[in-house]
């Protein structure tokens, strides 16, 4: 099965590169004698190992990529064929676009691929470089003898994986993944990609684009396309399969992050499930965090969902403008709903609740119900943190370039402009790979937010793009980290918590400059009433219930769903009703703390009820064994 995407891109000339190149020929053998000085990279006693199957040596059609996470070798296979016709972009930039190797400054995209879906799945997925001795930054330059002129791609990306699978038995390339980008002369300008699978192939200077690139990966990983009920397939501009030009800080809807995997780990279960409530009068009223909260571990579970599914094929989430999702194209800082059946569909966008639409009503003919949602309140907190730690440490970094060395970066100066001579530098060469910038403290520190001011001056704020920020202990063990994404000038990092911190870095992969112009560190700003973290994440309270006839008639106030907290309130509410249903004698109040309603279905003991917790009274096991009365 395929899938298509295409976009229109500025025209690119192709560019003499450095990799290594492989020659195919019309019986499959590799070619003798010619470019010798890139055949000199090969040993010809070289095989394929006999153990770990064909998969990893062969481009087949059959494997699927991943389980959504892991560390994939990923390959880039560059063509040129029997007319000398080469792909517009050299291996270069190719490689920048995919794993980000020159910074991202032959790209001239905000992130690359790796870098992208490493912040979006909290990294859980990490795309590498292959690793050959034919290969320079996952690139292999192959040359076939086929004249590939005025076949489409999906014809050509058949003849380039019949060349490279009599090639490679020999060669012994390993990898998890693989893009063949074609020259120039094959029609159409696109990606195809495996759905699910682990291949793409890319015509015109569809491989130029981020966004192409991680719409067909995400093929690739199962996903289908997303678009708008009643309009397009491709109209879904929160969402990377289905957005736009210009998407390359934002990931997917809810529907795909919900199948992602990448949300529902043990200690940060993100997925609220109600969709087994079929009967009237069943409801959920919670709070969704955005995304970018949530990877940064600014949630509770215990308080917060993430993704919210529902009976009808329905996924809820906070579509929230912020960190890894601040370059979403639509639906900026609202509620999303979107309708996907079963994990490889296509998903439809049913509803946006915001200011102009709190509610919203799902009908349909299979039901004999409907479901209901409605938008209770957003709220984004100002920004609060807590009181500048003084730096006591050493800074270093792996090299230095005219004199701009670490200690530039905790100097007090907040000049961030290359004249105000207070930026590191690191050299930028092939002698410097992976550079960093690191801080260890002279004693271990309480932090809980960590700020970087990038240089701002107009010049070079991008190379901070796809950075690490990393945390260690007293032990050396790394405690945290983070991938910057599309840097700002001024990169505010919530670590979600309280870390005992000895060692601060700041780190790139491949080829690149690290350039700070100051790093400083917050201790936690602790609430004095709870005495835990006062810097609470952004979040969407949202209502969904079951309705018949349009009865039960629920809204935010009259569901009466308590404000969740961290902790009792001080002043907790009168009620003379916690739920719809009258259960209560009309001269009994009750006063009730602020932990959520429980929802209880039992036919055999008792109808249908709804649990809440009251202020303490005296003991009792009727019913249950709760030390508090319920009703």
């Amino acid at each position: 099965m395929f899938t298509f995407a295409c976009l229109g891109l500025l025209f690119l000339p192709a560019c003499v590169t450095s990799a290594a190149s492989i020659r195919g020929t019309r019986d499959g053998r590799r070619a003798k004698g010619e470019n010798l000085d890139d055949l000199s990279l090969l040993s010809e006693e070289r095989h394929a190992p006999a153990h770990g199957g064909a998969s990893r040596y062969l481009l087949t059609r059959k494997r699927r990529l991943i389980a959504h996470e892991g560390v994939m070798r990923t390959l880039i296979i560059r063509v040129t064929d029997g007319d000398g016709k080469q792909p517009f972009s050299d291996a270069r930039r190719e490689s920048d676009t995919w794993f980000g190797t020159y910074s991202n400054n032959l790209s001239g995209n905000a992130n690359s691929m790796a870098s992208l879906y490493d912040q979006c799945s909290g990294g859980k997925l990490n795309f590498v470089p292959a690793t050959h001795s034919d290969l320079v930054n996952g690139v292999l330059e192959l040359t076939i003898p086929d004249k590939l002129t005025g076949l489409g791609m999906n014809a050509a990306g058949e003849l380039v994986r019949a060349q490279f699978n009599a090639l490679n038995p020999e060669l012994g390339i390993e990898f998890d993944a693989f893009s063949i980008i074609l020259p120039e002369g094959v029609t159409g300008s696109g990606g195809i990609a495996g759905k699910p699978g682990q291949y793409q192939y890319y015509g015109g200077t569809a491989d130029q684009s981020l966004e192409v690139v991680m719409h067909e990966f995400g093929h690739n990983i199962g996903f289908h396309h997303s678009g708008v009920a009643g309009e397009g397939t491709y109209d879904d501009n929160h969402d990377l399969m289905g957005c736009c030009a210009g998407a390359q800080q934002m990931c997917f809807n809810a529907a795909k992050s919900w199948y992602s995997g990448w949300y529902n780990g043990p200690e940060r279960e993100g997925h609220v499930d109600v969709s087994h409530f079929d009967a009237p009068g069943q409801w959920w009223n919670g709070d969704l965090v955005g995304l970018d909260d949530y990877l940064t571990g600014n949630f509770d579970p215990a308080d917060h969902g993430l993704l919210l599914r529902t009976k009808g094929g329905l996924y809820t989430m906070f579509n929230r403008m912020k960190g890894v999702n601040a370059g979403v194209k639509a639906y900026r800082d609202e509620v999303v709903i979107v309708q996907q059946w079963g994990e490889g569909g296509e998903s439809d966008v049913m509803a946006v609740l915001g200011a102009e639409q709190t509610r919203y009503t799902f009908s349909a003919d299979y039901y004999d119900f409907d479901v209901e949602f409605e938008l209770c309140e957003i709220s984004i907190p100002p920004v609060v943190t807590g009181p500048l730690i003084e730096i006591r440490g050493t800074a270093s970094q792996s090299s230095t370039a005219l004199n701009f060395g670490a200690s530039l970066a905790i100097d007090g100066n907040l000049d961030q402009t290359w004249a105000g001579r207070s930026v590191t530098h690191t050299t930028g060469d092939e002698e410097d790979m992976d550079p960093w910038w690191a801080l260890v403290l002279d004693d271990v520190t309480e932090v809980e937010h960590v700020r970087i001011l990038n240089r701002a001056d107009g010049c070079c704020s991008h190379r901070l793009n796809g950075a690490y920020l990393e945390l260690y202990d007293e032990g050396d063990e790394i405690i945290f980290s983070r991938n910057l994404g599309t840097a700002d000038d001024v990169e505010d990092v919530y670590l979600g918590k309280v870390f005992t911190v000895k060692k601060v870095q700041v780190k790139h992969h491949g080829i690149r400059i690290v350039s700070l112009a100051e790093v400083q560190l917050f201790a936690p700003l602790v609430d004095a009433r709870t005495g835990m973290s006062a810097h609470q994440p952004d979040y969407a309270r949202v209502l969904t219930w079951i309705s018949r006839g349009g009865e039960p008639q629920i809204s935010c106030e009259t569901s009466l769903a308590p404000t969740q907290s961290r902790a009792p309130s001080l002043s907790p509410t009168y009620t003379f009703q916690p739920t719809i249903y009258r259960a209560i004698p009309s001269d009994v109040t009750l006063l009730r703390d602020n932990s959520p309603c429980i929802s209880q279905i039992n036919p055999i003991n008792h109808p249908d009820r709804y649990k809440c917790l009251i202020e303490p009274t005296n003991f009792s096991n009727k019913p249950g064994k709760w030390v508090r009365a319920c009703f």
